[in-house]
């Protein structure tokens, strides 16, 4: 297995000396993350106790493979990264294979949805059609928890350009658990996955070399019931 940096700090300080960016701001917020009275603060967010709430943190990378698909190449992501606790502990390995939407213009990977501001408590107009730009199957193992998470969904692409001509690619990805193994064999939830990628000056994030590896991160959090709490009928379906 691949060696990752110990904390979500010293990934971001990495990218920082790869691509001579200063991350300082942005790196004493990130101090902030983890300790135990946040995660009090989310175990206290369920609606029954025989739901759990997980989260983690992920730090390692993407790479663009190709993939033969009757005869016509596609291209598909892959993301190879070291899974943490919040208190920055290495608890596992989160590994995804995703694939671009292949008809997305690169052009509508800035686009967003047209702003709404309300009103709030009625409908006034139509909530505009999912802007869904890719889609991913995505296995978390956490060793502390004895056991690996699968999880199956759709994500959105953005990329935002910076002023100094470099950009972030941001992707968060909604996704239903589908099982697992160990602790969480049998499991049902969802998922939710939110990644990002510095891209520097000159470099086109989704048209990259095969096999080029490019820094990224993520956050994740996840509603599960276990197998034990699950009702017959759901688990014959």
């Amino acid at each position: 297995m691949a060696q990752y940096p110990k904390t979500l700090v010293g990934a971001l300080e990495q990218i920082s000396r790869t691509f001579e960016v200063s991350l300082g701001r942005v790196t004493e917020a990130i101090n902030g993350i983890g300790g135990g009275e946040q995660l009090e603060v989310y175990k206290a967010a369920i609606s029954d106790p025989r739901e759990e709430v997980l989260l983690c943190y992920t730090v390692g990378t993407l790479e663009f493979v190709p993939y033969n698909n009757h005869g016509k190449e596609e291209r598909y992501g892959l993301l190879d990264m070291g899974l943490y606790t919040l208190q920055g502990e290495l608890n596992g390995r989160y590994q995804v294979i995703w694939q671009p939407d292949p008809n997305l213009p690169p052009s509508d990977l800035y686009k967003r949805p047209p702003e709404y501001t309300g009103p709030w408590d009625e409908v006034v107009e139509p909530i505009p059609k999912p802007m869904i730009r890719a889609n991913s199957n995505a296995s978390y193992r956490f060793d502390n928890e004895g056991g690996t998470i699968y999880a199956t969904g759709p994500a959105n692409l953005l990329l935002v350009p910076f002023k100094d001509g470099s950009q972030i690619f941001q992707v968060s990805v909604c996704s239903y658990v589908t099982g697992g193994s160990g602790r969480f064999k049998g499991c049902s939830g969802v998922n939710t996955a939110l990644g990002s990628s510095f891209v520097p000056k000159g470099v086109n994030i989704v048209d990259l070399p095969f096999g080029t590896k490019v820094p990224g991160v993520t956050v994740s959090t996840f509603r599960i019931v276990t197998a034990e709490f699950i009702g017959e009928s759901a688990k014959k379906k």
